[in-house]
């Protein structure tokens, strides 16, 4: 029973750091967005979308290893054991926070300067997971509340999450 209780508690403590990371980004998505269409603030200035991908398995393998190279880095900060030392815990603080207020930034600038770009977005849901989880994983491992398990676990699921959007991005935009 007792065992039960530690494991339904991990699960909302995932829970909720996944919630605080996939949520801030989006936020962060929105506000630039909205910043962006109102007022012509962004990071970068976009033109018109279009379709510059191949559609190939190539390219979606492609997508899929650079996107991992993007998102898993602050697992490894975990693995190696940043968060129990106070100086190398807080320049991962910055660079994970950074990590997921550029990326809402630069999108949500692109998406306010051309809302017809949604269209051409059906993979962010995914990649935006993809790169929460792992930070997620680095809000647990701060804590202290980061197993070896629930690190394989964060690691798959934005694999997964990582591949599915690799495939949207790929094949899902507009003819």
């Amino acid at each position: 029973m007792a065992s039960d209780s530690v494991h339904r508690d991990r699960r909302r403590t995932v829970s909720a750091a996944v919630r605080i990371s996939y949520g801030t980004l989006w936020v962060v998505t929105i506000v630039a967005a909205a910043a962006a269409l109102l007022t012509g603030l962004a990071i970068i200035e976009v033109g018109p979308p279009y379709d510059a991908l191949d559609a190939s398995i190539a390219t979606a393998a492609n997508l899929l290893a650079h996107n991992a190279l993007v998102a898993l880095w602050p697992l490894g900060l975990t693995a190696q054991r940043w968060a129990e030392t106070p100086g190398s815990r807080t320049v991962a603080d910055v660079v994970v926070a950074g990590q997921i207020v550029m990326h809402g930034l630069v999108v949500g600038g692109a998406i306010g300067q051309q809302p017809e770009l949604w269209r051409y977005l059906p993979h962010l849901p995914f990649e935006w997971l993809g790169l929460a989880l792992p930070a997620a994983g680095w809000l647990l491992a701060r804590d202290g509340a980061l197993t070896r398990r629930t690190l394989a676990g964060l690691a798959a699921t934005t694999i997964a999450a990582l591949f599915v959007a690799a495939v949207l991005e790929t094949w899902a935009v507009p003819l």
